[in-house]
C-alpha cells in the first residue's frame, strides 16, 4: 500500500470514526498489498466480521483469535502509531483508540499520533501547570473522552482547560479516578470556573470529579445550573462535604441531569427523599449515594413519600445499613414496580440477603460480584 493511498484511508478512518467502511476497506489493502494479513483479520473481527477461521467474532473462538493476535503484534502495532511513551493502549474496531501518557508527551507527539489513528480516549499524567500548553493543542479535538489522573491537578489547571476551544468534540471528562481513588486538589472555585467559562464544551455529557474532601454544594449547584454546559447529563462526585441541607437546594433548583452519584458524603434520608421526590429533576433516573450517612429508615421514608415514577435506580452501595426492614422494602418496591435497587457491601446480614433475593427477584442487587464502584 502507497503511502498516499495510506494517509487518505487513515483520514477517512479518522473523520469518520463510527463508520466501520473505511476501516474494512484499509483491511482489504492490507490483504491485497501483502502489507498485514493478521492486521487485516484483527481489524475485521473486532468490527464484527468472521475471522481467518470462518467463526463469527461473537464466539469464543472469535474471542480467542483476538488474543492470539493481540499477543503477537501488539507491541509492534501500538509503535507504529504512537513510538513510545505511552501505555495502557486499547483497540476497538481494529485501532487503538485509547491511551495514556503524560501532558508534555500529548502536547509534543499527539498531533502525529492523531494523523494515524482515531485517537477518542485519552488518560492523561502529570498535567500540574501543563494545563495551559494542553489547551492551546489543536489535536485536543480529537478525543471524545479526557481523563485526567494526577494528584496536584488543581483549580488553576482546570480553569485552563475548561478554557480550551479544542474541546467541542468533549463528551466525557474525569478529573481524578474514583475506583483508584485518586484525588485532586480541585475545589468549589475551580468547579464554579469550569461552569462560567466552559463555552467551548457544547457535547459535555459526563463529569466527574475526585476531589480531596473540598467539594459543596457551592460547585455542585453551579454545574448543574450552568447556562454553557447545557447537555450535562451525568454528574458524578467523590469526597465531598455535601449534606442534606444543600441537597435540598439542588432538588428545588432543578437540573436537567439524568444520573447523579456523589461518593464519600454526609447526605442523608431526608436528602435523599428530598432528590427522589423533587418535580423539578424530571429526567433524574437514577441517584447513588455510596458510603453516605443514609440509616435503614429510608425505605419507610421514601415508601411514604412521592417518589418520582421515573427514578429508576437507587444505588446505596457501600453505606452501612445494618437490618433492614423487608416489608418496608417490599411496601416501596410495590409502590414503585420499575425501581430497582443496590444494596451491596452494606453490611445486611445473611439471612436478609437471602429473603431479600427470594422476595423480589433481582430487583435488590446484593451480590458482591455484580457490585463496581
Amino acid at each position: 500500500m502507497s503511502d498516499a493511498t495510506k494517509n487518505a484511508l487513515l483520514k477517512a478512518i479518522i473523520e469518520n470514526p463510527d463508520e466501520d467502511t473505511p476501516r474494512l476497506v484499509f483491511a482489504d489493502l492490507l490483504d491485497e498489498t501483502d502489507d498485514d494479513h493478521d492486521r487485516a483479520e484483527f481489524i475485521r473481527l473486532q468490527c464484527g466480521l468472521p475471522g481467518a477461521d470462518g467463526k463469527p467474532p461473537g464466539c469464543q473462538s472469535g474471542w480467542d483469535r483476538e488474543d492470539v493476535l493481540l499477543r503477537q503484534h501488539q507491541e509492534r502495532w501500538v509503535a507504529e502509531t504512537f513510538g513510545s511513551m505511552v501505555k495502557d493502549v486499547r483497540f476497538w474496531r481494529g485501532f487503538p483508540e485509547e491511551c495514556s501518557t503524560t501532558a508534555k508527551t500529548f502536547a509534543q507527539r499527539g498531533a502525529k499520533w492523531c494523523q494515524r489513528t482515531p485517537l477518542r480516549a485519552l488518560i492523561m499524567s502529570a498535567v500540574r501547570g501543563r494545563a495551559e500548553q494542553l489547551a492551546a493543542c489543536s489535536h485536543l479535538r480529537h478525543p471524545t473522552r479526557l481523563e485526567i489522573r494526577d494528584r496536584r491537578f488543581d483549580d488553576a489547571d482546570l480553569t485552563a482547560l475548561a478554557g480550551s476551544r479544542h474541546l467541542a468534540r468533549l463528551e466525557r471528562l474525569t478529573i481524578g479516578h474514583s475506583i483508584l481513588d485518586h484525588p485532586t486538589q480541585v475545589t468549589d472555585e475551580g468547579v464554579r470556573n469550569l461552569a462560567a467559562e466552559a463555552e467551548f464544551l457544547p457535547r459535555l455529557k459526563h463529569l466527574s470529579i475526585t476531589g480531596n474532601w473540598n467539594l459543596s454544594w457551592y460547585g455542585l449547584s453551579t454545574l448543574a445550573q450552568s447556562k454553557r454546559i447545557t447537555g450535562l447529563r451525568e454528574l458524578q462526585l467523590m469526597n465531598t462535604f455535601i449534606d442534606d441541607h444543600e441537597v435540598y437546594a439542588l432538588a428545588e433548583a432543578g437540573c436537567g441531569l439524568t444520573r447523579l452519584a456523589i461518593f464519600r458524603s454526609q447526605i442523608g434520608n431526608e436528602g435523599l427523599v428530598a432528590l427522589a421526590t423533587s418535580e423539578k429533576l424530571p429526567t433524574l433516573s437514577e441517584i447513588r449515594l455510596s458510603r453516605s450517612s443514609i440509616t435503614p429508615d429510608v425505605f419507610r421514608d421514601l415508601a411514604r413519600s412521592r417518589t418520582r415514577s421515573g427514578l429508576r435506580r437507587l444505588d446505596l452501595s457501600c453505606t452501612h445499613l445494618g437490618e433492614v426492614n423487608a416489608d418496608e422494602l417490599g411496601t416501596l418496591l410495590a409502590a414503585r414496580p420499575g425501581l430497582e435497587l443496590s444494596l451491596m457491601e452494606c453490611g445486611l446480614p445473611h439471612e436478609l440477603q437471602d429473603e431479600l433475593d427470594r422476595r423480589f427477584d433481582g430487583r435488590v442487587e446484593i451480590d458482591m460480584e455484580e457490585w463496581g464502584v
